[in-house]
């Protein structure tokens, strides 16, 4: 119990309960001490940023993030194996004007101009446009994980942490533009997993993935009406496997596994097709787990845990082709190019991209040969963004730095 009370004691430490922005006398000087460098077009460093402000153990860049038209990096500390976040600072991505620093310790998603974040319990929203605070919520519950907005309307679920609750955990929908709740919906069954993956919504529907502990923790996906909450079916996925995020396209529902990717007809509730991962083992364990899908100009793009890279037809599961990296963390597409991020040790790595068509790497990024001054383990994100790279460092001589890098002369 007493350990419980110190654990939850430095959870409550790295949240920050207090929301805004710094005062535009401290932004200009921010601007005029730290900001970014612009450099001439010629040059392979397009900005950067060099965060100084207060102690040095506040100085490590993490956690790169687009939402919007800002870039968004958070700093923090670590103290022993605990971070201690110090907010997050917001640029302009294209010229690294610094725009403002937000204290509070995760961004969830961005709606319209209000930032949505969370603290212990509460659900928030603050307006990045007139500087404020739109709305605070105590929903009862544990930060949720993933969101998903859709017609005005935030969905997502969450460990609930109301005392006079009996439920566990919850599914909840809530007014984007005031933070008031729509409906819940509780279960008793559910594990944490439930808040690993991002809900889905198509036509109404909500689809989101849930698992029955009654039933020696059957994984099925959730179909729920969007406007009332009630559940409309449930499909039997797996038995107590790692899962992707749902994503819907043309009435079919795809999904990984731990060995496959596998295509749902939402309105028959039947398999379509499955397509078995090429198995490989790292450190022993099975590591073809897929990673979310990506639907973009009729191709589904799956990247596995080992480092594989798949380009599916959605529409029979038939392969076209298979590319292989340096681990993976995912894929996502940005200028007609496909990008993954190869991880080793679940620190970053490289930064590939890939033919859209082919599967060809057309270029490579590593820090660590390309950067001076930059070791193995210094890199915390990587982060491509049209013409540009971004990267944060949480360790060594680049501690605190953030770079905005010419695409067109790392990725060689």
């Amino acid at each position: 119990m007493k350990m419980k009370k110190f654990l939850i004691t430095l959870f409550i430490i790295g949240i920050v309960l207090s929301s805004g922005c710094v005062t535009k006398e401290k932004l200009n000087e921010l601007n005029k001490n730290d900001s970014a460098t612009e450099t001439t077009s010629q040059s392979k460093i397009l900005w950067e940023f060099k965060n100084t402000e207060g102690k040095e153990y506040f100085r490590r860049l993490s956690n790169l993030k687009i939402v919007g038209d800002r870039l968004y990096v958070k700093a923090f500390s670590r103290n022993g194996s605990y971070n201690i976040f110090d907010g997050f600072y917001s640029f302009d991505p294209k010229t690294g004007e610094l725009l403002g620093k937000l204290d509070f310790s995760n961004i969830l998603d961005q709606y319209k101009d209000l930032i949505l974040y969370h603290t212990l319990s509460e659900l928030v929203a603050f307006n990045i446009s007139a500087n404020k605070e739109e709305w605070r919520k105590d929903l009862k519950i544990y930060p949720p994980k993933k969101l998903t907005i859709v017609n005005d309307t935030i969905y997502f679920a969450a460990t609930v942490v109301d005392t006079e609750n009996p439920f566990d955990f919850g599914f909840f929908a809530v007014d984007a533009k005031t933070g008031d709740t729509i409906w819940t919906w509780y279960s008793t069954n559910f594990t944490s997993k439930v808040m690993e993956y991002a809900p889905a919504y198509y036509n109404g529907v909500i689809y989101f993935i849930g698992n029955d502990n009654e039933r020696n923790k059957e994984d099925f996906i959730y179909a729920m009406d969007a406007k009332e909450g009630k559940v409309l079916w449930k499909y039997l996925i797996c038995q107590n496997e790692e899962l992707s995020s749902p994503v819907i396209y043309d009435g079919i529902l795809y999904i990984g596994t731990f060995n496959d990717i596998i295509a749902i007809d939402i309105n028959t509730q039947k398999e379509v097709w499955r397509y078995t991962l090429k198995m490989e083992s790292i450190y022993g364990y099975n590591a073809s787990r897929a990673g979310d899908p990506l639907l973009y100009s009729n191709k589904l793009y799956i990247a596995s845990k080992s480092g594989r890279i798949f380009c599916l037809d959605p529409k029979t599961g038939k392969e076209i082709w298979i590319q292989k990296i340096d681990g993976s963390n995912g894929v996502f597409i940005d200028n007609n190019i496909i990008y993954s991020l190869g991880k080793e040790d679940f620190i970053p790595k490289r930064l590939y991209a890939l033919d859209l068509e082919n599967g060809e790497i057309l270029g490579e990024f590593n820090p660590s040969a390309q950067i001076t001054d930059c070791e193995v383990g210094d890199v915390n994100s990587i982060l491509p963004y049209e013409d540009i790279i971004f990267v944060s460092f949480d360790e060594g001589k680049l501690k605190g730095t953030l770079y905005a890098l010419n695409s067109e002369e790392y990725l060689k």
